[in-house]
């Protein structure tokens, strides 16, 4: 284990207990859960950089760091379900995934 790993563990072990209190707060509720999977995605994109910490293989740790780039953009697109699941509050999950859809841009018109 090296200097760089030591702050990633400690962050993962953060976001899953701050995750799991905020969801077990109050399941039902979809910040809460929309809350969840910004967490799991964070985990992940965190776990995507302790891997690509400890490897030695270059190869290795250059597939680890495309693999943080995707779950950046996960967690970019999970940031806006959760911004819907508090505005949009009286509207279900279908509603809310369909809002974030037309939320997004059309790039057909450029």
């Amino acid at each position: 284990m090296n200097s760089e790993t030591v702050p990633i563990l400690g962050a993962i072990a953060i976001q899953s207990v701050l995750a799991l209190t905020v969801f077990l707060a109050n399941p039902r509720h979809r910040p809460n859960q929309s809350f969840l999977l910004l967490s799991l995605a964070a985990i992940g994109w965190l776990g995507c950089l302790y891997l690509g910490s400890i490897t030695t293989s270059l190869a290795t740790s250059a597939w680890w760091i495309r693999e943080a780039s995707a779950a950046g953009i996960l967690i970019l697109a999970v940031f806006n379900l959760l911004r819907l699941s508090i505005r949009e509050r009286q509207k279900n999950w279908r509603g809310i995934l369909r809002r974030s859809f037309d939320v997004l841009p059309d790039f057909g018109a450029l």
